[in-house]
């Protein structure tokens, strides 16, 4: 979960633990970089405005990576209007931060980690 605003990240991070999820929050995108590096995960929740490294720069990494790849990445941001952007950069969902729905975005990402599983099984 990387959001350099420190209470958007805590209340995400607090809601995907209350789901049983692990968190390895960032508050940068470069700081989630660095833990994709040694982490393993389910699923990347980026914010786009960001120092260091951008939301963007960060989905272009993990697009790039052939590891990480297939590695779902959802962002949530205040730019509501970069919606398709986001998609256009390789995003497998965007949430406007003014739209953010607890119940809608923990079933979003169990949804978005299931397909990845289905996909990982042979």
């Amino acid at each position: 979960m990387a959001d350099d605003s420190v209470t958007s990240r805590h209340m995400i991070e607090h809601l995907l633990r209350t789901q049983g999820y692990e968190v390895l929050p960032a508050a940068s995108g470069a700081e989630a970089w660095r833990l994709l590096q040694r982490e393993r995960v389910a699923v990347v929740v980026t914010d786009l405005d960001m120092p260091e490294m951008d939301g963007y720069g960060l989905l272009q990494r993990v697009r790039s990576t052939p590891a990480l790849a297939g590695l779902p990445v959802v962002v949530v941001s205040n730019r509501s209007g970069e919606a398709d952007r986001v998609a256009e950069a390789g995003a497998d969902a965007f949430v406007p931060k003014d739209r953010f729905r607890q119940k809608e975005f923990t079933t979003l990402l169990e949804d978005l980690v299931r397909k990845r599983r289905k996909g990982a099984e042979p």
